[in-house]
C-alpha cells in the first residue's frame, strides 16, 4: 500500500474545489441569466399624432394683362405657410358637387395665373350667363412630399370678365 505524497493530495482538493465551483455556476449561472433577461421594463405610453402641413396664407386675387379689358387674366397671390415651403402647392376650384384642380405649382412658388383664351372665354361667359353667374370659390392647398395636405386656405372667386371675351377677372 502505498501513501498518497502531497501533491496528490493537493490535486485532490484542486479538482474537488474545482467540481465544487462548477456545480455552483451551473446552479446560479441560468437563474442569474434568466432574472436578467425576464426583467420586466414598461415602456411609457407615448401619442403618435398625424403629421400636420400648414396652410398658405393671405390668398388674394388681382386682375391683370388684357387691353381696354380683353384678354385679362386673374392672378392668385398668396404668403408661405409659417412651417416653411411645402413640396407643392394644388390650386382648386370647389363647385359644390365636384372639386377641379385648376393646376399645381412648385413649393418656391407664391403666384398663380388663371387665363382663358378667346374662344373658352366666349364659351365660358355663354355657360356662365346660362348658368346664372356661379363663380366657385378657388383655394390653395399646401402639399408635403408625404403627400399630406394642410386644410384649405381663405378661397377667392374669379368671373368672367365683358360677356367672357375680356378673359377672367377677380369677382
Amino acid at each position: 500500500m502505498t501513501t498518497p505524497s502531497s501533491t496528490d493530495r493537493f490535486r485532490a482538493r484542486a479538482r474537488g474545489g474545482i467540481v465544487l465551483v462548477l456545480v455552483v455556476l451551473l446552479a446560479i449561472g441560468p437563474t442569474a441569466a434568466r432574472g436578467l433577461w425576464s426583467h420586466e421594463t414598461w415602456l411609457e405610453p407615448t401619442s403618435a399624432l398625424a403629421g400636420e402641413v400648414a396652410p398658405p396664407t393671405g390668398l388674394s386675387c388681382s386682375t391683370g394683362g388684357g387691353v381696354l379689358g380683353l384678354a385679362q387674366h386673374a392672378t392668385l397671390s398668396w404668403q408661405e405657410p409659417a412651417s416653411g415651403p411645402p413640396d407643392h402647392y394644388v390650386i382648386r376650384a370647389d363647385t359644390g358637387d365636384q372639386t377641379y384642380t385648376l393646376g399645381e405649382v412648385a413649393g418656391d412658388t407664391r403666384q398663380f395665373n388663371v387665363t382663358t383664351d378667346l374662344l373658352s372665354g366666349l364659351l365660358e361667359g355663354l355657360l356662365s350667363l346660362i348658368l346664372g353667374g356661379l363663380r366657385p370659390p378657388i383655394t390653395v392647398v399646401a402639399v408635403h412630399e408625404s403627400g399630406w395636405e394642410s386644410s384649405l386656405t381663405n378661397s377667392v372667386s374669379v368671373r368672367p370678365g365683358l360677356l367672357g371675351l375680356g378673359g377672367l377677372r377677380c369677382a
